[in-house]
């Protein structure tokens, strides 16, 4: 892999991933083997599990899906290791029995937000 990063294994966290530069963070960092946790607005759901889909099947990575509003007073506490959807564990493994996101071990997660420029 020259003169790229190597995400494999690692988790990362991408909001805004159902459309435009979350999208297209996540098909970056899927290339890389990243496992995603993806987050979106909850009235784009059927898009954010569709782009998870189309992760999984190209790239051979776990997705999480989390439809939340950052903005909303509950948004941020909504993203929660005991509440996401575990709604697309890749079809070769078995389904997962808990909706704990802990359940398949790596190392902390990289914050990356579709909407704003990372920091640091």
């Amino acid at each position: 892999m020259t003169g790229k990063i190597d995400f494999s294994g690692k988790k990362v966290l991408i909001t805004g991933a159902s459309t435009g530069i979350g999208k297209a963070l996540a098909y970056a960092f899927a290339g890389r083997g990243a496992h995603l946790a993806l987050g979106s607005l909850p009235q784009e759901e059927s898009l954010l599990n569709d782009v998870a889909k189309d992760i999984r099947e190209a790239f051979h990575v776990d997705t999480w899906c989390f439809p939340f509003d950052l903005a909303a007073p509950e948004g941020p506490e909504s993203l929660s290791p005991r509440g996401p959807n575990p709604c697309t564990r890749p079809q070769s493994r078995k389904p997962a029995t808990s909706t704990s996101w802990s359940t398949t071990p790596a190392p902390p997660f990289t914050a990356i937000s579709g909407s704003s420029p990372p920091t640091g």
